[in-house]
C-alpha cells in the first residue's frame, strides 16, 4: 500500500520575509490561513491535512500521533514500519533527530 495513493495535486507553497519578529508573524498569519482554506472540511481540495517527508514542518517529532497522522495514512502503516525500525535500528543509532518513526520493540527480535 502506497502513501496517500488517492492523492492527485500537491501544493507546496514558501514564504520568505524580512528580518524581524513583525515579518515573522506576517508569513505565519499568512500560512496559516492558506492553510484553513486549503485544508479542512469546507476546503474544495482537501479534507485532510496530507504532509510529503520533504516538505515537512512544524513539530517535527514524528513519535506523536497528532504529528505522524500528517505523513502516514493509517495507524497499521505506521507500526509496521516502527516494527521494522524496532528490528533494523532498536537504540536508535541511525536516527539524527525526532523526524522518524519510533522503533516499536518485536518480540523475539
Amino acid at each position: 500500500m502506497e502513501a496517500w495513493r488517492d492523492t492527485s495535486v500537491v501544493q507546496t507553497l514558501d514564504c520568505f520575509h524580512e528580518l524581524g519578529d513583525k515579518y515573522k508573524e506576517y508569513a505565519e498569519k499568512w500560512q496559516a490561513k492558506n492553510d484553513s482554506v486549503m485544508v479542512g472540511p469546507s476546503s474544495p481540495f482537501s479534507k485532510q491535512d496530507r504532509r510529503l517527508l520533504w516538505g515537512s514542518y512544524g513539530d517535527w517529532d514524528l513519535g506523536k500521533q497528532e504529528v505522524w497522522e500528517y505523513y502516514y495514512e493509517d495507524t497499521d502503516k505506521y507500526q509496521k514500519l516502527g516494527r521494522a525500525r524496532g528490528k533494523a535500528d532498536p537504540n536508535g543509532t541511525f536516527t539524527a533527530n525526532m523526524f522518524a518513526v519510533s522503533a516499536i520493540e518485536t518480540k523475539g527480535a
